[in-house]
């Protein structure tokens, strides 16, 4: 039985895991935990004392993309015990490239006409899915919007093209 509480959050997002292992992707903030109680003390693999360590945008110390691995010791302060938790291994995926989106017309894409969006580097691994719904590599618009597509990879890890507008 592991006692590390894993907590994964990007944007509005969290997800937590109980376990040795875990897998996310790149932006994502993470935090490992165990018990707090007041008679043991902590030691992590990274040198750190706290009953956590987090990895965190505002903090500056994202995980990059790569294999990780890190280890409690717990001290009971009484008795000079002490217990390994751990190790929880993370794998963080990296993000899949942006696609570059580009319409067919040139000039100002005005409401009205139907114009062809589409993704300019298209790899074959990743799926697209546009903000209107469809999930092709290219499009037609007609409507005044803000066009987007995601590329999202094998591992669900996922990036957004600049905006494309219809006017």
């Amino acid at each position: 039985k592991s006692y590390l509480k894993s907590t994964m959050s990007i944007g509005d997002e969290v997800k937590l895991a109980f376990g040795n292992n875990v897998s996310f992707c790149a932006g994502t903030d993470y935090k490992v935990e165990v018990i707090n109680k007041a008679s043991w003390s902590y030691q992590w693999s990274n040198f750190s004392a706290n009953t956590s360590i987090e990895f965190k945008e505002n903090q500056n110390n994202q995980l990059t993309p790569g294999a990780y691995s890190y280890f409690v010791d717990i001290k009971e302060i009484a008795t000079g015990c002490i217990h390994r938790e751990g190790p929880v291994q993370i794998n963080v995926n990296g993000l899949p490239t942006p696609p570059q989106i580009a319409g067919t017309t040139s000039g100002i894409l005005c409401e009205g006409t139907t114009h062809t969006i589409k993704v300019l580097n298209v790899t074959s691994n990743l799926n697209y899915k546009w903000s209107n719904g469809k999930k092709t590599t290219q499009i037609e618009a007609s409507s005044a919007s803000d066009y987007i597509v995601t590329a999202t990879d094998a591992n669900g890890c996922e990036v957004e093209a600049a905006i494309f507008d219809v006017i």
